[in-house]
């Protein structure tokens, strides 16, 4: 009853420098064991023995303050990487999925699922079953690209409520191959291709480059219709030609 109580092979301490501490089940059976092995580099476990696991291992030679839970709750780790479902870490942080469990999942105050790795290795924001490497769901800016941050250099990528993709540039947009690539443009199921301007002062027109080796630069043509449907074809320089 005094500083120091020991009931039975509670404390352990044996001539090859191997350490243990036992908690009881209540029952005269041990429940936990801590213990310090001399044949293991003299690291420090703690055995759940009706398990039989060692779930925490402190091995000798750790530095100091590797690991430190704060009187708020936060957890800090000054060195060394952290391994989820891995005993070899690889990165600062390396999560390994198991099974059909996902890797790495993210969800806000509601449990709705913002980020996820699921076991396929596919990337989902804003949906918890991603169907492709990379599937955003949202009702609009699925996707944003932007230089610097500005407002006035971004552009948006949107599929809408009809399955419509509409590619939303706040400067020139351009589709660029290199190589003596072709540039196609395909549509199945019939329908017709459309351009047009929503300014009303402004009339939708199409630029057709072609490179002019003898004077080195580009040349073009311009085919624009007017406000009442007029259909014009202006050419820099050359003729119209229209093969029978």
């Amino acid at each position: 009853d005094g500083p120091l109580h020991v009931v039975g092979n509670t404390i352990k301490i044996d001539s090859t420098g191997d350490a243990r501490y036992d908690w009881g089940n209540g029952d005269g059976t041990v429940a936990w064991r801590f213990t310090k092995s001399v044949s293991n580099n003299n690291n420090l476990y703690l055995r759940d023995q009706d398990a039989g696991t060692i779930p925490l291992t402190i091995e000798n030679g750790a530095s100091t303050n590797s690991f430190i839970i704060q009187s708020d709750g936060d957890v800090i780790m000054n060195a060394g990487s952290v391994g989820i479902a891995t005993t070899t870490p690889w990165a600062q942080l390396s999560v390994e999925g198991q099974g059909t469990n996902p890797g790495f999942v993210v969800s806000d105050t509601a449990n709705n699922t913002d980020f996820i790795v699921d076991a396929s290795g596919n990337v989902g924001i804003g949906t918890g079953s991603p169907g492709a490497k990379l599937d955003v769901v949202n009702t609009s800016n699925q996707l944003r690209l932007g230089y610097s941050g500005s407002a006035t250099a971004d552009a948006t990528f949107d599929v809408d409520s009809s399955g419509n993709l509409i590619v939303d540039s706040y400067r020139n947009m351009r589709l660029v191959t290199h190589g003596g690539s072709t540039l196609e443009l395909q549509y199945n199921d019939g329908g017709p291709i459309k351009m047009w301007n929503t300014i009303p002062s402004g009339n939708p027109y199409l630029y057709l480059y072609g490179w002019d080796t003898g004077t080195g630069s580009l040349q073009y043509t311009r085919m624009n219709v007017g406000a009442s449907g007029d259909f014009s074809i202006d050419v820099q320089s050359g003729n119209v030609l229209i093969p029978s």
